[in-house]
Parts: C-alpha cells; structure tokens; sequence
C-alpha cells in the first residue's frame, strides 16, 4: 500500500508501534518517528526550504 510513496524503505512497523507507545505513556500529543522529527525542526526555522527538500525526495 505504501510502496507508491517509498514505503518499502521506510520505518518498521514495530518501530512506529514502540514509539507510539512510548509517546502514548508519556503523555505526547505529538509523536514523531525517524526522520520526522528533524524535517519538522527544518520546517520552523525555514518552511520554503524544509518543502523543496521534501519534493525533491520525492523523485
């Protein structure tokens, strides 16, 4: 389902589900996993920058 998008590469499930777990525990509204957590720090120092980035990932 996901391959269209990179999928295949991507985060195990299992690391998604630990992490969400953990953030469940914790309290997080917020939870990033891998490398989300630095595009959305990318994102509030430079928005026009973190989406040309992402785009070109995308090819």
């Amino acid at each position: 389902m996901a391959a269209p998008i990179g999928g295949q590469n991507g985060i195990p499930a299992s690391e998604v589900a630990a992490r969400f777990i953990q953030g469940f525990r914790e309290d997080e509204l917020e939870i990033r996993v891998g490398k989300t957590e630095d595009i959305y720090r990318s994102y509030l120092s430079n928005p026009a920058e973190a989406l040309k980035m992402m785009n070109q990932n995308r090819k």
